[in-house]
C-alpha cells in the first residue's frame, strides 16, 4: 500500500513539476533541505556519528554546517531525480562541466568494456542520464538493486532512467552484464554500498564492507575502470570529473582485489574530504563493519573497570569481529556537577545530558569523551550512567550500563546488564545474571600466571609441587559486612591447620579494601611460613596477574565473602570454591542474597570461619565434579538479540 500512495504521488509531482522551471524547483528544494535537518531525527544522528568518525577534526560547527548542506543537496538530487522526463542532451550540456572529457571520451571509445565506479554523493541519477550523452559511442547501463519493499516506484524510476536511453541491469542478472561489458560498452556500478556483502577495507579509518563486482568484472573482461565523481556548483550547474584508475594485477588474484579496493576507497575518500556536502552521512556505510570501537568509561574503581573490560572481553571472543576499546577516566567538577547531570538526564534526556556534559565534567574528562568515534559506550555503577547516555548519543552508539544505572531508568539504555540478586523488573533490553561480569577463563589463568612469574620467579616450580595447593582472597569491609582481627585469626588458624595436616602449599592476597589491621594479622601468621608460597600486600606491591595466577595454581579456592566481584571471579576458575562470612551489617542485602543463592545451587560452599578446615579436607579427600559458573556464552546470546 505504501508503495503504491508513493507511486501515485510521484506520478502526480512530475506532471506538476512542469508548471515552473527546474531553478524554482531547485530553490524550493533548498529551503526544505534546511528545514528537514530540525525533523531528521535518527538520520541526523548516524549522520553527526559518521562526521565524527570521518571528519572528527572538524569544528562541531563546521559538522553542523555539512549535515544541513547535505540535506539541501539531496533535496535538490531528489527533484532533479524527478524532473528527468523533462531533461534532455541541451540542458545537461549547458549546465554540466566536465574537465578533460575529451581524453576520457577516447579512452572509452578504445577497444574494451569500461566500468564506471561511483560513491554515494552528487546527484547520481543525473549522473546516469549525462553518461549515455558524454558517451555516444558506447551505450550505457546501471547495475542497479531491486528494491523489494518499493517494487511498483523502483519499477516506474527504471522506466525514467531507460527514457534517456540508459539501460538498467539487475545485480543478479550476470549473463546479462557480462555479455554487456563484453561487448565493449559501459557498466555504472555504486563502489560504496555498505551492505554484508564484499570485503572490509579501510574506509575513513575503518574497515567498511565493499562491493567487488566492479572490480572483478572489470579484470576479468579485461574492462578499464573510471570513477566517477560529480558535485554542484550553485542551482542546476554541476561538475562531474572522470579519473582513469588502473588495476593492480599480480599473482594473488584476492589480495590484488583488497589492494584495488583500498585505493579506490582512499580515492573516494579524498573526493569527500573536498566536497563533504555531497556525501549522503546518513548512510549506512558502516552499518557491517567487522570493526566495532568501545567506549569504556571509568570511575576509578578497578572493580568496575574489571567489569566493562570483561564485557569487551565476552564480545571480543564471542562476536567474530576485531574490538578496538579504550577506556577514559571520568571526572566530574565536583559532586553537585555529578548530580545535576544525573538529575538533568533524567529530566532532560540525552539531548540535555549531552548540552550539560561539557559544564559538568573536567576539561580534561570532557575532551577524552569527546573524542574520537564509538559503536557502543560501556560503564559499570550509577556514578558514570548519564555520562554513557550523553555520549552514546553523540555517536549513535549503543548504551550498554552494567549494573543498575542509579535514578536513570533501564529505557535510556540499550542494554543494562544486571545480577539476578539486585531483584530488578524484567524488560526485553535487561540481561540478569547469577554473578558479576569478568573475564576469567582458562586461557587467561594460564596467561595470568606465566605474567606473575616474571615478577615472582620462584613459583615457576610450584604446579609441580607435591600436596593440596590453597589460594586466599581476603578483602575488607563493606557497607553490609565487617571483617575484623578476631574473625581473620580464626581463619588464619583453620588454614594454618591444613597446611600442617596435608603439607598444604597457601597462596595469598589482600585487596586494597584490606584494613591495616587485618593486613598485620595476615603477615604475623604467614609472612615467614614456608608453606606460605605467595603473599602479595595489593596496597603496597600488587604484581600484574596475582589473582588469575592463584587460581591458576590452586585446588581449592578460600574467598571472604563480601565481595560480588571476587566470589564471581573464583567460581569462574572452575576450581573448589569455599566461601567464610565476615559479620553482617544488615541482615539481609545483596551480597546475603547472593552467597545463598550459590550455596544453594552448590557453586560454592558457604561457611563459617572456624569451619574451614573441615570443609577444604572433605573437598580434598572426596574428589566430586565442579559446578563452574562461566555466563559469557549465556550473555552473549542475549546482547546478539538486542545488539
Amino acid at each position: 500500500m505504501k508503495d503504491y500512495v508513493l507511486y501515485i504521488i510521484v506520478r502526480g509531482a512530475i506532471l506538476f513539476l512542469r508548471i515552473f522551471p527546474l531553478k524554482f524547483w531547485l530553490g524550493l528544494a533548498r529551503l526544505i533541505g534546511w528545514f528537514y535537518y530540525y525533523v531528521a531525527g535518527k538520520k541526523n544522528k548516524r549522520a553527526w556519528a559518521h562526521l565524527k568518525l570521518a571528519l572528527g577534526e572538524r569544528s562541531k560547527k563546521e559538522r553542523k554546517k555539512i549535515i544541513h548542506s547535505m540535506y539541501v543537496r539531496f533535496a535538490q538530487d531528489c527533484f532533479e531525480t524527478l524532473y528527468l522526463p523533462y531533461l534532455n542532451e541541451a540542458y545537461i550540456l549547458k549546465h554540466v562541466q566536465s574537465p578533460g572529457l575529451s581524453s576520457i571520451q577516447e579512452a572509452v571509445a578504445a577497444p574494451g568494456g569500461s566500468v564506471f565506479l561511483a560513491c554515494h554523493a552528487g546527484s547520481w541519477e543525473l549522473t546516469n542520464i549525462i553518461n549515455p550523452i558524454f558517451f555516444k559511442s558506447r551505450t550505457y547501463a546501471m547495475l542497479a538493486q531491486p528494491q523489494a519493499r518499493y517494487k511498483k516506484l523502483d519499477a516506474f524510476l527504471n522506466i525514467l532512467r531507460e527514457s534517456k536511453e540508459t539501460k538498467v541491469i539487475s545485480v543478479s542478472e550476470l549473463k546479462k552484464v557480462v555479455s554487456h561489458l563484453s561487448s565493449g560498452n559501459i557498466l555504472g556500478v555504486v563502489a560504496d554500498h555498505g551492505g554484508r556483502d564484499g570485503i572490509a577495507v579501510d574506509f575513513f579509518g575503518k574497515l567498511a564492507m565493499t562491493p567487488v563486482g566492479g572490480v572483478k568484472l572489470a579484470r576479468k573482461l579485461k574492462a578499464k575502470i573510471f570513477l566517477g565523481m560529480m558535485h554542484r556548483i550553485s542551482g542546476p550547474n554541476h561538475e562531474i570529473s572522470f579519473k582513469p584508475y588502473e588495476l593492480v594485477t599480480g599473482g594473488d588474484e584476492e589480495k590484488d582485489l583488497k589492494v584495488n579496493l583500498t585505493r579506490i576507497n582512499k580515492i573516494f575518500e579524498e573526493y569527500v574530504r573536498q566536497y563533504p556536502e555531497e556525501y549522503l552521512w546518513f548512510f549506512k556505510r558502516w552499518k557491517y563493519s567487522p570493526e566495532k570501537n568501545i567506549l569504556v568509561l571509568s570511575d576509578g574503581k578497578s572493580g568496575h573497570v574489571k567489569q566493562s573490560l570483561a564485557l569487551c572481553a565476552i564480545l571480543e571472543g564471542h562476536w567474530g569481529k576485531k574490538i578496538t576499546t579504550k577506556v577514559v577516566d571520568v571526572r566530574y567538577k565536583t559532586a553537585l556537577h555529578r548530580n545535576l547531570l544525573a538529575w538533568g538526564t533524567w529530566m532532560g534526556g540525552a539531548r540535555l545530558s549531552r548540552g550539560l556534559l561539557p559544564y559538568c565534567l573536567t576539561d580534561t574528562s570532557f575532551q577524552n569523551v569527546d573524542s574520537g568515534a564509538y559503536d557502543m559506550v560501556v560503564s559499570s555503577g550509577s556514578s558514570l550512567a548519564a555520562v554513557n547516555v550523553a555520549v552514546a548519543l553523540d555517536n549513535n552508539a549503543k548504551a550498554i550500563s552494567v549494573m543498575k544505572p542509579g535514578i536513570l531508568p533501564f529505557k535510556k539504555f540499550d542494554v543494562v546488564i544486571v545480577p539476578v540478586h539486585d531483584q530488578v523488573s524484567k524488560y526485553p533490553h535487561v540481561i540478569e545474571m547469577i554473578g558479576s561480569l569478568n573475564a576469567v577463563t582458562p586461557e587467561s589463568l594460564k596467561s595470568d600466571f606465566s605474567e606473575l612469574c616474571k615478577r615472582r620467579k620462584e613459583l615457576c616450580d610450584c604446579p609441580s609441587h607435591p600436596g593440596p595447593k590453597i589460594g586466599f582472597l581476603i578483602g575488607g569491609d563493606s557497607k553490609h559486612y565487617s571483617l575484623n582481627a578476631d574473625m581473620l585469626e580464626v581463619v588464619c588458624g583453620q588454614l594454618k591447620m591444613i597446611q600442617k595436616e596435608k603439607n598444604a602449599s597457601l597462596f595469598l592476597t589482600t585487596s586494597r579494601r584490606t584494613s591495616l589491621e587485618n593486613t598485620q594479622v595476615l603477615k604475623n601468621n604467614f609472612i615467614n611460613d614456608s608453606g606460605c608460597k605467595l603473599f602479595v600486600e595489593a596496597a603496597v606491591d600488587n604484581p600484574l596477574g596475582t589473582v588469575g595466577g592463584i587460581f591458576y595454581l590452586s585446588d581449592v579456592i578460600v574467598v571472604s565473602g563480601e565481595s560480588i566481584s571476587m566470589v564471581s571471579e573464583a567460581l569462574a576458575s572452575g576450581k573448589a570454591v569455599i566461601v567464610f562470612k565476615p559479620r553482617a551489617l544488615k541482615e539481609n542485602n545483596k551480597v546475603k542474597r547472593f552467597l545463598d543463592f550459590l550455596s544453594q545451587k552448590n557453586y560454592i560452599s558457604l561457611v563459617a570461619p572456624a569451619d574451614i578446615a573441615c570443609v577444604i579436607k572433605k573437598i580434598l579427600d572426596h574428589s566430586s565434579p565442579r559446578v563452574v559458573l562461566d555466563e559469557r556464552e549465556s550473555v552473549f546470546e542475549e546482547l546478539k538479540k538486542i545488539l
